[in-house]
């Protein structure tokens, strides 16, 4: 398989777990985690809850999550892929409704970016790099800001 070729199932990979799996609000979801994750998946050491890692990690994040943030999937606004990974841009849209980093729940809706770095092995994500604009979504919330400097 060439790296284009490598590149395409990648994106394919991706757009399936954007479409059956990213931001449901139900368990069935997390079942389907194992389709498109390694057991053994490196996520970023600040995923919520706990930093845990693994495929039982990221259950436990998305878990988490549907507890802290109330709001629809994920929408894809670009995807990059190149060999073995593939980069996502995403906008994310919803209302706190939980303890979330020292936030308290809102009524207020949110909008923030998420941009994400896949990496595959075989056919599955084996690493997820993750940088989420944090700042925006306390703005947004009302509940202070941040100092930059």
């Amino acid at each position: 398989m060439t790296d284009k070729d490598l590149a395409r199932t990648n994106k394919e990979i991706l757009r399936r777990y954007y479409a059956r799996a990213s931001g449901r609000r139900d368990d069935a979801a997390d079942d389907r985690l194992a389709e498109f994750f390694h057991e053994d998946v490196e996520l970023p050491a600040n995923t919520l809850p706990h930093g845990r890692q693994g495929l039982e990690g990221l259950r436990e994040h998305n878990r988490y999550m549907r507890t802290v943030l109330a709001g629809g999937p994920p929408t894809v606004e670009a995807m990059i892929a190149e060999g073995d990974k593939v980069a996502v841009r995403l906008t994310l849209r919803g209302r706190v409704i939980g303890e979330l980093m020292g936030l308290r729940p809102s009524d207020k809706e949110f909008e923030i970016e998420e941009h994400m770095i896949f990496t595959f092995r075989n056919g599955k994500v084996s690493r997820v790099d993750r940088v989420a604009d944090r700042y925006a979504l306390v703005e947004q919330v009302g509940q202070g800001s941040i100092s930059i400097g």
